[in-house]
């Protein structure tokens, strides 16, 4: 029992990158909730919750480059990081819309200028921000255990 509390995990990357994943699963079914119940209180949660998903998916796009260094030479790495970092930039950059639009929901919201119904556009936009960064992050995740675990056969 005494070696798993010696052992260190000496990078942060493996531990950052499972966090975006499931926020952004429980950000976006809270916009749902949000987008068909009007519950200040559901987008409350998903503004919360996205934000910090940005923050985690911002953490886990920075402490990539050490994971890079330390996989050098190892084919598979060398094959997909490439790919693998431009899908984490484009996970960030629509975690980031999705929170943006959240937060312009949650400003026009407490401005009284949506009720129950209105701004179809700005839920069905949030919905889809949100899925795309769901299907973005699940794409990166993909790519990043490929190099970890390689390809089932």
């Amino acid at each position: 029992m005494d070696q798993v509390f010696q052992y260190e995990i000496p990078v942060l990357h493996p531990i950052l990158v499972h966090f975006p994943i499931a926020l952004m699963v429980l950000a976006a079914a809270f916009g749902l909730v949000w987008a068909f119940k009007n519950s200040t209180g559901a987008l409350l949660a998903a503004v919360s919750i996205q934000c910090l998903a940005v923050l985690t998916t911002t953490f886990a796009y920075l402490t990539g480059e050490e994971m890079e260094e330390r996989g050098q030479g190892v084919p598979i790495v060398d094959l997909l990081v490439e790919t693998h970092e431009q899908a984490a930039l484009v996970t960030l950059v629509l975690s980031t819309l999705t929170l943006f639009a959240m937060l312009t929901a949650l400003l026009m919201k407490r401005r009284g200028m949506i009720h129950k119904g209105s701004h179809p556009s700005l839920r069905i936009l949030i919905g889809a921000l949100g899925i795309a960064s769901i299907l973005a992050v699940a794409w990166t995740a993909h790519i990043g255990g490929i190099m970890v675990w390689g390809t089932a056969r």
